[in-house]
């Protein structure tokens, strides 16, 4: 059952509502990095601008949360695969029940 909730943009409070509990985040680089490209609303189309990057992360006992970051973010170059990460200035919001993440940055622990 999907619960209809929106509690109006992106905030601390709601991660830490929502991740309450977590023992660790652990980047998962399966995907890898993938670029999340605007949208036109008149064309009902993706655009070619880069708008955010998005990576995934297993959330200790949580589950499996895709969490995007800004367009021009990078991974560091000594990341691995499961690397224990803390991320930086995390947010979330939740809307009609799904839970969307953001956040600045990581850094490894």
């Amino acid at each position: 059952m999907k619960i209809n909730v929106k509690k109006g943009g992106y905030s601390e409070k709601t991660f830490k509502e929502q991740f309450e509990g977590m023992i660790c985040a652990r980047i998962i680089l399966a995907k890898g990095l993938r670029e999340k490209h605007g949208y036109d609303k008149e064309t009902r189309k993706a655009t070619d601008e880069i708008v955010a990057q998005e990576l995934d992360f297993y959330f200790v006992p949580l589950g499996i949360q895709t969490v995007k970051f800004p367009a021009n973010f990078k991974l560091p170059s000594k990341v691995e695969d499961m690397s224990e990460v803390t991320l930086t200035n995390p947010t979330a919001c939740v809307v009609n029940g799904f839970i969307y993440v953001k956040a600045d940055g990581f850094t490894l622990k």
